[in-house]
């Protein structure tokens, strides 16, 4: 071998060590989406904040798509329907924040809209723990004047494109990427499942093999979320195997996708009543047979009417479809009690689909209980989103730390969330509601920067690393043989064919998980740019007999643990 030939080698091992040792660095956590008990002793399902001290108070909050700031409804502002009482308000809203109470609050700005939401509200900082033990000291939250939306009647986390959540974890290094993955879990049936909020990734346990939908944001007046699919297919399946076409000779249905709202979806009623026809369902006298609060406005049927047995099949771009179980379908009636429990009434079945009425001009809507059969993963960092089927059975978690700055994404460790329920502190509920016990809940590590939840590489990882590591040295002494093969050849009278390098390619994972089809939407040629950003899509390999494009999305993938 000549000394340029070593030379060259040298220079590429110098290259290669590092991309698979020091320049990855995934950071990412994972806090349940699930029921949580507040202070009117009822357990409103949500991601949890504990705001304020020496007692924190225990605040349930929905995930938002659309809003960069994250706002609470708090004493004085909690705008509950007319005549209720303060414990149904309190429950009603996920918990209402109390900022005398609290001897760690600051004022902040008082009254003023926030350019990126537009939205007017009091604004003040606290200091805020979550479940996996994340602290935020003096973060800055708004505390709502009036609802943001009419659906959505708990506060709002911000993880918009703007999010200043999200950038608050990334400067402090809890996360590597500004995105989120979320799963609603299961909260109606008789065998409840937590969900989960992940943050700055994406928990590979939880999606199911099959296809999936990638696709970018879209700016419209009616989706502030930017999250919009089609909705092209709607099946109702018998446990007999059949099927009946709910939407024959229906156009596709546009949508917007809004993980905050208690529904599976909202739709106009010429979609809705060839659903309810095939079901056979009536719908009950009150209210135009639709709730007034717990999974607001969704639809209300007879329980003699609910005997329909099947599951519902939703087809999305033409690309995938997401199977909604019948026990997701129907579930005796929820409702908040005037002491602020959430009691089950079987004078009503419960179907958590909306009806709009002829005339509303409200975008048709994917909700967030879809998410119970379906994964949401956000990339803000790339500008697009995944939805993917959801397993149906737990497994133990699997979070994909996605670190935009270097392009690769990595099995990390979190800290696990607690999962013991929380005594509900004592405080003055809303219109001087008292609240119950103590709280004893309060994180064990004050510091986010260095909290577990923003873990380094996995045990998994760093195996993968060294693999990776002397996988590289195994292609250098490959590559100089091949070297070594052409020169001999070249003096040969009867050269030697040589392989195919493409042989040499590992397999790479796509982007957001092994996904057969990433982008449903028109086809585009990967020529190592993106759909939407500078982010590289395709790599492809230098030489002779090179294999295919090795499609990556997301960046490598590295350190899987088995």
């Amino acid at each position: 071998m000549s000394s340029s030939h070593l030379y060259f080698l040298l220079s590429f091992s110098t290259l290669i060590w590092p991309a698979l040792s020091a320049d990855c660095q995934p950071k990412a956590l994972s806090v349940p989406y699930k029921s949580n008990r507040i202070v009117t002793g009822a357990e409103p399902r949500g991601v949890l904040w504990q705001i304020g001290g020496p007692t924190p108070q225990n605040i349930t909050l929905m995930p938002s798509a659309w809003g960069n700031d994250t706002y609470v409804w708090s004493t004085g502002y909690a705008g509950c329907p007319g005549g209720s009482s303060a414990s149904f308000c309190a429950t009603y809203r996920g918990g209402i924040y109390d900022r005398t109470s609290s001897e760690t609050e600051t004022v902040g700005a008082n009254m003023v809209p926030h350019i990126s939401d537009n939205t007017v509200a009091n604004w003040t900082r606290d200091d805020v723990k979550m479940l996996d033990g994340t602290s935020m000291p003096q973060y800055e939250f708004g505390q709502l004047t009036k609802s943001i939306n009419s659906y959505v009647h708990k506060g709002e986390l911000g993880l918009g494109r703007d999010s200043s959540f999200l950038k608050y974890l990334s400067d402090r290094k809890n996360v590597s990427s500004r995105s989120y993955s979320f799963f609603w879990g299961n909260e109606v049936t008789s065998e409840p499942r937590d969900g989960s909020l992940t943050l700055g990734g994406y928990d590979s346990a939880l999606i199911a093999e099959g296809s999936n939908l990638t696709t970018t944001f879209t700016d419209e007046v009616k989706c502030k979320e930017g999250l919009i699919v089609s909705m092209t297919s709607l099946t109702l399946k018998t446990k007999e195997g059949g099927t009946q076409d709910a939407w024959a000779g229906l156009d596709n249905l546009r949508v917007c996708v809004i993980a905050a709202t208690s529904n599976i979806m909202t739709i106009p009623a010429q979609y809705w009543d060839p659903i309810e026809a095939i079901m056979g369902v009536t719908r009950v006298t009150a209210r135009n047979g639709t709730s007034d609060a717990h999974f607001y406005n969704t639809t209300l049927v007879t329980p003699a009417s609910a005997t329909y047995s099947g599951d519902m099949v939703v087809g999305i771009n033409d690309a995938m479809t997401v199977t909604i179980p019948n026990n997701q379908l129907f579930f005796d009636e929820r409702v908040i009690s005037t002491s602020g429990t959430i009691d089950t009434r079987a004078t009503s079945k419960q179907i958590p689909i909306v009806r709009i009425a002829p005339g509303d001009g409200m975008m048709p809507r994917i909700g967030g209980m879809f998410f119970s059969s379906a994964v949401l993963t956000v990339n803000h960092d790339k500008n697009e989103f995944t939805i993917s089927q959801a397993q149906s059975k737990s497994a133990p978690a699997k979070i994909m730390a996605i670190d935009s700055v270097n392009n690769c994404i990595a099995l990390v460790e979190v800290a696990a969330a607690k999962t013991t329920p929380n005594t509900p502190q004592s405080s003055t509920g809303a219109n001087g509601g008292n609240g119950s016990s103590s709280n004893t809940g309060s994180s064990s590590n004050p510091n986010p920067s260095t909290s577990s939840s923003s873990s380094s590489l996995s045990t998994g990882a760093k195996a993968g690393i060294a693999i990776g590591a002397i996988a590289s040295i195994a292609l250098l002494a490959a590559f100089a043989f091949i070297l070594w093969r052409r020169r001999r050849a070249a003096a040969s009278p009867h050269p030697s064919e040589l392989p195919a390098y493409g042989a040499l390619e590992p397999p790479v994972e796509k982007y957001a998980h092994n996904a057969q089809e990433l982008y449903a939407e028109q086809g585009y040629e990967l020529t190592g740019g993106s759909k939407g950003g500078p982010n590289v899509y395709a790599h492809e390999l230098e030489g002779e007999g090179r294999g295919g494009v090795a499609e990556v999305g997301g960046g490598d993938v590295r350190g899987v643990a088995k």
